[in-house]
C-alpha cells in the first residue's frame, strides 16, 4: 500500500534529471462495493499493519523536499498535513475489513494502539480538513482521544462511501 508514491518520491530523490510530460499516464479507479474489496490499495487481504505503510511513503516525500532545498519547518508542516489527510484515508478504508463484531473490535484495538504510541496523532494539529476537503468529526476524534466513536464513525463513512 503507497508503494507507488514511495517508489516516485525516492526514484526523483536520487534523480539528476527530471522531464514533466502534460500527459495522464496512469489511471486509478474505485470500483463498486465488491470489487474495491479485492484492490490492494485498501488492503483489506493484508494484515492491519499494512494500514500505515504510507508513513514510508511520507518519509520518502520528505526527504525529497529536503534535497530540493525546502527548509524543514515548511516542509514539516506539510509532511504533517499529509500524514494526518493518509491518517484519516486509511482510518476509514481500515473498516472495509469489518463483516463481524470481532473484526471491529479487532480494527478498533489496532487504531487505538497506533494513536495511543503517539505515532500518528502528533502530526493531527497539523492537519486541514478543510484543505484536505474532508470532514471535520474524524480529526477532531482522533485529537480527543474518543477512538471507540472515530472508527464507529469511520465504519459509517466506509459502509456509505465505498459499498
Amino acid at each position: 500500500m503507497c508503494e507507488d508514491t514511495d517508489f516516485v518520491f525516492r526514484f526523483l530523490t536520487k534523480s539528476k534529471n527530471i522531464q514533466y510530460i502534460n500527459e495522464s499516464i496512469y489511471l486509478h479507479t474505485l470500483g463498486s462495493a465488491k470489487e474495491n474489496l479485492n484492490k490492494l490499495t485498501f488492503g483489506t487481504r493484508l494484515d492491519a499493519k499494512h494500514q500505515i505503510s504510507f508513513l514510508s511513503a511520507v518519509k520518502s516525500c520528505k526527504n525529497y523536499f529536503i534535497r530540493n532545498g525546502h527548509t524543514p519547518s515548511e516542509i514539516q508542516k506539510k509532511i504533517d498535513h499529509c500524514t494526518g489527510a493518509y491518517t484519516i484515508i486509511y482510518t476509514i478504508r481500515s473498516c472495509l475489513r469489518v463483516n463481524s463484531l470481532p473484526s471491529f473490535i479487532s480494527t478498533y484495538l489496532f487504531w487505538k494502539n497506533i494513536y495511543n504510541k503517539n505515532i500518528l496523532s502528533s502530526e493531527m494539529p497539523n492537519y486541514s480538513f478543510k484543505l484536505a476537503g474532508g470532514n471535520w468529526l474524524l480529526p477532531f476524534l482522533i485529537r480527543n482521544k474518543l477512538y471507540f466513536i472515530l472508527i464507529l464513525t469511520a465504519y459509517c463513512i466506509c459502509k456509505k462511501r465505498y459499498l
